[in-house]
């Protein structure tokens, strides 16, 4: 058995190098680390999305209030318009921990229910795994501002835009508009 082992063991190096030696000299696209974080949902505007949401160095969530958000990510963050065709081209699902959104084409990024910091109370951590929200860039208002905000109350998704007080700390999801 133990002589069957080594032998594997060989093959499998020797296949893995094999296919490491025959990968050398082919052209392979060149993509940056910044582009492979959006996701080509397939959208009619052709907006990407990231794929992850934006962290904050002060807070290990990210978790933004409006003018924090848009003085940092400024043409990046979502207009209310882009959360709203998110909303009306993409089939969205509770994983349980948030929805799936799953574009036109197939392709998908997930939105965590990852909650929100009240800064009336202590900068307390709301709702997590239960609700989430999200900053876009319009205002509504003053002090406020539009937002996406999904839950599952009573086993029924629920995706809306809504306006929240721009003091609100709020994810932070990223999108890149399409080259002209």
């Amino acid at each position: 058995m133990k002589n069957y082992c080594n032998y594997l063991f060989v093959l499998i190096c020797a296949v893995v190098c094999v296919n490491f030696s025959s990968c050398e000299g082919e052209e392979q696209p060149s993509t940056t680390q910044e582009e492979q974080n959006y996701v080509n949902l397939g959208l009619s505007s052709g907006t990407l999305w990231k794929s992850v949401n934006e962290p904050n160095s002060l807070e290990e969530n990210g978790f933004f209030n409006f003018y924090a958000a848009e003085s940092k990510f400024e043409k990046q963050l979502p207009s209310k318009e882009q959360w709203m065709e998110l909303v009306n081209e993409c089939n969205w699902s509770w994983t349980g921990l948030g929805c799936k959104v799953v574009g036109p084409n197939g392709n998908y990024i997930s939105i965590p229910a990852s909650g929100w910091r009240d800064p009336t109370h202590d900068d307390a951590l709301e709702e997590v795994g239960e609700h989430g929200y999200y900053w876009s860039s319009t205002t509504s208002g003053n002090d406020n501002a539009f937002n996406l905000s999904i839950d599952n109350y009573s086993d029924k998704l629920n995706v809306k835009i809504g306006a929240a007080p721009a003091i609100m700390k709020c994810s932070v999801r990223l999108v890149k508009s399409p080259a002209k």
